[in-house]
């Protein structure tokens, strides 16, 4: 639907504009990746259970994918 194109577009350009503050050095081309990502992370955690990652699993995650930014 349109209106959630424009929440997508929004996230990412959210996204974009807080991945310098990571030191990624390319935040255009990443944010797709990183919402990409935290999609997977939300979709994952509430639709299944027997593989729902515990706090520190999303964490070490999530710092890893910004590592590589």
């Amino acid at each position: 639907s349109a209106a959630l194109d424009e929440v997508r577009r929004e996230y990412l350009l959210r996204t974009e504009r807080l991945l310098p503050a990571v030191g990624c050095a390319r935040p255009h081309e990443h944010a797709p990746q990183v919402v990409a990502a935290l999609d997977g992370l939300m979709t994952n955690q509430i639709f299944q259970p027997a593989t729902r990652l515990a706090p520190e699993q999303i964490v070490d995650h999530l710092e890893r994918l910004l590592a590589s930014c």
